[in-house]
């Protein structure tokens, strides 16, 4: 019964993705659409269900996000394997098992609670009674919590990113146009003891939502995993955006430096961006970006976000020189993405344009200063283009309002817009594409407008409009005239080499803004547009040589297995042309051992006839057997491969009843060393009702003979007696 059930749902998995399309062809020949075979029509139904068509169906449809496919992706450690996106289960690249997958309980939990979070953020965006009701709103049966800190706890905690993305979004969707509910949440933003950062997961239940969230912020660096602050991060930045009270109330927090011996306490935007270079070095020791490759980027929105019309915010970043360093060489870095330079040059821009300090190292001047220095304002302006020409920037989507939800849309966003990234793969975790929203990269843009308007500004203003004499002109007591002079004279050179490099500098500023159109000249209009138009040619030429060098690989990596192909063919083919000559010679035998059996006859009775034909079928037998056998051998070496596929299969499933299968050997073993015990018990009584018998047996045979003795000598008694 069981096995009837298994089959048929087998069958029912089988054909999941439907049958194949054909198309009929010039020569009269039908190719598959999905896989580019083909093949005649009368092979159309055979193809459609060999697994051959199938597996091509599964990478059509994975290709192109068909359902149910677009909730799956290549695993990229196996070919063979599939790994859903929303659960991160890794499943076999089947049909069968891509059924099982979407209809068990996991999936369908999973897919039930982004759906749910999607509502909620839908149903509380723009609507006070419902913000009311939410943030008022207790979820548990023993100890309650409010619904927020539970939201709140599936963004630190879940290892799926969709539920990261929909419940972020709920956030997103309470926070904005909200401004008392914003003030709400950071009202809780309360630092708890460095004792309790590390308590057990069941004590925060009793937390603050500014509590657990400063939990989820505080994070160190043994834990090797940033991506929880990175999370917290960007709530963060959704309680701050647009409203000056919160982000001065976040600015007063500090934390308690991880180790109590390294010092007092920091603010937290010191550890945020000590957070964000920790996450730079993570980057930069494999040269490559990691999987969570959306970090970076998404502290920086929080600090974009803080900056933003707060002059006390950028204040306290320039109170540490080393941050404005980092950001000049995050800027510079070849390594970066694009969207980690632009954000960078645009937090930069930021402490120019909101810098209201006084002070010679913090003002606005200095930073313009030390990017014309250290990164150039040509290659500086070109990180916002590089930016605004990216796919964040460009896509429409990014501003479309939200679907209406409903199970095969869920199932669209739970792709999260991979089905654009086929030549952006490395440029972005596909996260971006819902944590930077429309809002956000409008802001980005108005900053960059005002950056610009600012930094032109700056230059051609002098820094002070006070003109003070220095003390180094005035003749000093007991110096004589010619002393006097000759320290006037390198006064006067030191400020002439000044000014020759302030020229240098404007020119090269005046150069950028003849690319942006400022300029009076067309000629320099065209130098700076030609040198804009090379680097981008530059780049474009590095990103066309990367991808020229994946497919030289997967073109050689596709010419070794057809090589491989070709080899195990032309090996069949010379199997096979062997056994047809071997048949053939044994035939020429046959017919030989035929003419010399008619030669030495010659010609005889029909008493010869028999014996020709029984060696003639005998050495067809013989032959055919002889053929037979090899011919078993190849078909023997062509299916070792379909076995050891179907054992690899199977192996999975066994491995699942493994348990079930030992514990149950278990107890049969143990049953038949009792049964074997009993058994010998009963043999060793057998044997000795046997011994005992064939002793019976023995003293019978012994009374036998001696009746068969007495009735002897009775007889030879009676015998002599009638003698006598």
């Amino acid at each position: 019964m069981a096995t009837t059930e298994k089959a048929k749902e087998e069958k029912e998995g089988s054909n999941l993705l439907g049958s194949p399309t054909f198309r009929e062809l010039e020569n009269g020949r039908f190719q598959c659409v999905e896989t580019g075979h083909e093949l005649l029509a009368k092979d159309k139904e055979i193809y459609s269900q060999s697994k051959r068509c199938r597996l091509g169906l599964i990478e059509y449809a994975l290709a192109h996000k068909k359902a149910p496919l677009n909730m799956f992706k290549q695993d990229p450690l196996s070919r063979s394997k599939l790994l859903c996106k929303l659960t991160g289960d890794t499943i076999n690249k089947s049909e069968e098992h891509i059924w099982k997958h979407i209809n068990g309980k996991r999936f369908l939990n999973k897919l039930g609670l982004y759906i749910a979070l999607q509502c909620i953020g839908n149903l509380i965006a723009g609507h006070p009674k419902n913000l009311d009701a939410l943030a008022s709103k207790f979820l548990g049966e023993g100890p309650q919590e409010p619904a927020l800190n539970s939201i709140l706890r599936i963004i630190l905690r879940t290892s799926s990113i969709q539920e990261f993305v929909a419940a972020d979004y709920v956030f997103k969707s309470f926070c904005e146009n909200n401004a008392d509910g914003q003030t709400m949440l950071a009202s809780t933003l309360i630092p708890q003891p460095h004792s309790m950062i590390h308590a057990p997961v069941e004590e925060d239940v009793n937390m603050s939502f500014g509590s657990m969230l400063l939990q989820g912020l505080n994070f160190s660096e043994k834990d090797g995993d940033l991506e929880t602050c990175c999370r917290a991060a960007s709530v963060l930045s959704h309680v701050m955006k647009d409203n000056l009270q919160c982000k001065e109330r976040v600015l007063r927090i500090e934390l308690e430096a991880p180790t109590p011996s390294l010092g007092a306490p920091e603010p937290l935007m010191h550890r945020v961006v000590k957070y964000l270079a920790v996450a730079s070095s993570m980057q930069n020791k494999d040269g490559k970006s990691s999987g969570n490759s959306y970090v970076q980027p998404v502290i920086l929105k929080l600090l974009v976000t803080w900056l933003a019309d707060c002059p006390s915010a950028v204040n306290c970043f320039l109170d540490s020189r080393p941050h404005i360093t980092y950001l000049l060489e995050l800027v510079s870095n070849s390594i970066a993405t694009v969207y980690i330079k632009g954000l960078a040059a645009v937090l930069l821009g930021e402490c120019v344009i909101y810098n209201k300090s006084v002070e010679s190292e913090k003002d606005a001047f200095t930073i313009v200063d030390s990017i014309s220095q250290k990164v150039g304002l040509t290659s500086y302006f070109l990180k916002f283009d590089e930016m605004q020409k990216s796919f964040l920037f460009t896509s429409s989507k990014s501003a479309e309002p939200r679907k209406e939800l409903t199970r095969s849309a869920s199932a669209s966003m739970v792709d999260v817009d991979e089905s654009d990234l086929s030549d952006q793969k490395t440029e972005y975790h596909p996260v971006l594409s819902s944590i930077f929203d429309a809002p956000f990269l409008n802001l980005v843009k108005s900053l960059e407008a005002n950056i610009r308007e600012k930094i032109v500004e700056v230059y051609s203003q002098p820094k002070s409009k006070v003109a003070v004499v220095p003390a180094e002109l005035e003749q000093k007591s007991g110096e004589s005239d010619g002393e006097h002079i000759k320290r006037l004279k390198a006064f006067v050179e030191k400020q002439c080499l000044e000014i020759q490099d302030l020229l240098g500098r404007n020119a090269s500023l005046a150069e950028h803004v003849a690319t942006i159109g400022g300029g009076s000249s067309r000629s320099e209009q065209s130098a700076g547009s030609d040198r804009v138009q090379v680097e981008t040619l530059k780049r474009d030429f590095q990103e066309a040589s990367k991808r020229l060098e994946l497919l030289k690989a997967e073109k050689a990596k596709l010419e070794s297995e057809a090589s491989l192909y070709k080899n195990l063919a032309g090996k069949m083919e010379s199997d096979l042309k062997s056994l047809s000559d071997a048949y053939n010679s044994l035939e020429q035998a046959n017919f030989h051992l035929e003419k010399e059996v008619r030669a030495k006859n010659g010609g005889g009775g029909s008493s010869s006839i028999p014996d020709v034909d029984a060696i003639r079928a005998e050495a067809r037998e013989e032959a055919q057997k002889e053929s037979e056998a090899e011919l078993n051998d190849l078909l023997v070496c062509l299916g070792q491969e379909q076995s050891k596929v179907e054992k690899l299969s199977a192996r999975e499933r066994v491995e699942r009843e493994v348990a079930s299968v030992v514990r149950t050997l278990g107890e049969q073993e143990r049953k038949k060393v009792d049964r074997k015990k009993k058994a010998d018990a009963e043999a060793a009584k057998l044997m000795e009702m046997e011994g005992s018998e064939k002793k019976a047996d023995t003293e019978a045979a012994k009374l036998m003979e001696m009746e068969s003795y007495e009735k002897k000598m009775t007889s030879e008694t009676s015998s002599s007696s009638i003698r006598v």
